[in-house]
């Protein structure tokens, strides 16, 4: 028999996107997130899925550029200490499962840190009205609020998933379709990846500000239009399966 061939998957999008249940479905189907995520937080029932010591890197790596999580920066310069670090937690996943991945928002600013021949992508957006919704609610819950300009921040990680698409194309999803198209398109994505099984993770009743009734910028709706076209090609990619 052919081992199975290693994967390192990242899940690739802007936070409040639908990441989480990205990642949560494909943990499901099979995919290793590690033992170090959170499955249970008071902004997200079953948790954001995030892998804490990737996630502390990642955080690390865009303050050193001069950047936080809401005003990225793209890492450029690794520096030895966290080379080392990356590949010895690559080396802890390899050794637990031959198709593992790891969910970060940060991640889309953090690739070069990452990214080896095992790689692949994998990615889902947001309406940016929606992702707004969803970041203002949680901010107003937050005992150290953050002052950022939301829209911004969107155009921002979602400009930076359109330019890694535009470099090597992966799949997208759109946490905006209806439930039942969205989780066939995730089994796709998940069958697609070697993985198999049943999704018991997604609920739709955790899917909140479903009105996507502000006014955004018109770049922000243009990448979002953008991206959404995308998310539909990759879906009839994955029809196959």
């Amino acid at each position: 028999m052919t081992p199975t061939a290693e994967k390192m998957v990242l899940i690739l999008g802007m936070h409040r996107s639908g990441t989480s249940s990205l990642a949560g479905m494909l943990k499901h189907y099979g995919l290793h997130l590690g033992e170090e995520i959170s499955t249970n937080n008071k902004h997200n029932r079953k948790g954001n899925q995030e892998h804490f010591p990737a996630r502390k890197i990642n955080n690390t790596l865009i303050k050193l550029h001069g950047g936080t999580w809401y005003d990225p920066r793209i890492v450029t310069e690794v520096p030895p200490a966290f080379a080392t670090e990356i590949r010895q937690l690559k080396a802890q996943f390899r050794s637990e499962a031959r198709i593992y991945g790891i969910k970060d928002p940060r991640m889309l600013f953090c690739i070069r840190a990452w990214k080896d021949e095992h790689t692949v992508f994998v990615g889902t957006i947001r309406h940016p009205a929606l992702v707004w919704k969803s970041l203002e609610t949680r901010n107003a819950l937050l005992p150290d609020k953050v002052v950022a300009d939301w829209d911004e921040v969107w155009y921002r990680y979602n400009e930076q998933l359109l330019a890694l698409y535009r470099e090597s194309a992966f799949p997208l999803v759109n946490f905006d379709w209806p439930a039942q198209r969205y989780q066939q398109a995730v089994k796709a994505i998940a069958f697609s990846l070697g993985l198999s099984g049943d999704d018991a993770f997604f609920d739709p009743n955790l899917r909140h500000q479903e009105s996507a009734d502000l006014n955004m910028p018109a770049r922000c709706l243009e990448l979002y239009q953008e991206l959404s076209a995308i998310a539909e090609v990759e879906e009839k990619k994955l029809a196959a399966y």
